[in-house]
């Protein structure tokens, strides 16, 4: 596998893809009678997982300075804007400024909410990941040489097992605006139910100690609308993650240890949070062979590289 085959071979899965959509907000029971709920963008599973596979890609590439993509764009004469990443002439680009492009159009998401969506229904990520293709046949560099070296894989699953502190459902307090929950599992499905007004739900989950229990009762929940769920509740579980390992000392050591590997939720029916793959299965140590999206995965490795620079700066 050439090293870009991690974003490129999403190529065929974005051909037959309607990459996401819009829908209407979810009205909460605070909200004022003449406000109207922001729209909600939800994007496909296939681009969920582009976009994990391209901040895992440039995590493990440094030597294509992805942080460093507005000086990239400007030194071939672009800014950062749609018209100007839109209309890029990349047929003789190098990698360096095809991954600049895919990182500026990611940020510029974070900016305006859509932009992402926009390029994909205009083609434009995958005229760059083709002409990224092409470029991976003839790239014969020092640097993409180096960064072939193998990566190191941690499989969890068990929260019993050495590797279950990883697994959300893991025992550990952590305190979240003056509430405190049992675990990063509680915390999200808790804020599952009160996003969709079902307080009631939501009480029975924080008044619950085991994670089987709280699974069940949040497969209760009323009227969740799965598009708008899905556009949050990995930001949800980022941000109990985070606090999790921030609040703990000792799980945040064992997180800081994995270094730079590969954290994988192997689990053969988990495919948004998990893999999609058991442990036992080859197939687990070929992301492309996944079924599942890994989210679980590439949250604790978002964390793990926050916790330390954080460390690196003390």
């Amino acid at each position: 596998m050439n090293q870009y085959e991690a974003l490129t071979s999403f190529l065929p899965a974005l051909r037959e893809d309607s990459f996401g959509a819009w829908s209407a907000g979810v009205r909460t029971p605070d909200m004022p009678a003449d406000k109207q709920p922001a729209p909600v963008l939800a994007y496909s599973p296939t681009v969920t997982a582009l976009s994990e596979a391209l901040r895992a890609f440039c995590a493990k590439h440094p030597e294509f300075d992805t942080a460093h993509y507005s000086e990239t764009l400007r030194a071939h004469g672009l800014g950062f804007n749609f018209t100007a990443l839109s209309t890029a002439d990349v047929s003789e680009a190098g990698p360096k400024l095809l991954l600049a492009l895919l990182t500026a159009a990611w940020r510029a998401e974070g900016i305006c909410e859509g932009t992402v969506l926009d390029l994909l229904r205009e083609g434009v990520i995958q005229r760059w990941l083709d002409r990224l293709e092409t470029v991976s046949v003839s790239d014969k560099s020092a640097p993409a040489r180096a960064a072939r070296s193998a990566r190191a894989f941690v499989l969890f699953g068990n929260p019993e097992a050495a590797e279950g502190y990883l697994t959300s459902e893991y025992p550990c307090a952590l305190e979240i605006d003056g509430q405190t929950y049992t675990s990063a599992q509680q915390y999200l499905l808790v804020q599952k139910a009160l996003l969709f007004g079902d307080s009631a739900g939501a009480e029975k989950i924080l008044a619950a100690s085991d994670p089987v229990e709280q699974r069940k009762l949040a497969s209760a929940i009323k009227n969740v609308v799965s598009v708008f769920w899905e556009g949050r509740r990995q930001l949800l579980l980022y941000r109990a993650t985070r606090e999790k390992f921030r609040q703990n000392p000792a799980l945040r050591e064992a997180l800081l240890a994995t270094q730079d590997a590969l954290l994988v939720y192997a689990s053969r029916t988990e495919r948004v949070w998990g893999a999609g793959l058991a442990a036992a299965d080859p197939a687990i140590s070929n992301p492309l062979k996944w079924k599942g999206m890994n989210q679980l995965g590439f949250v604790l490795q978002q964390v793990r590289e926050e916790l330390s620079d954080s460390s690196d700066g003390e």
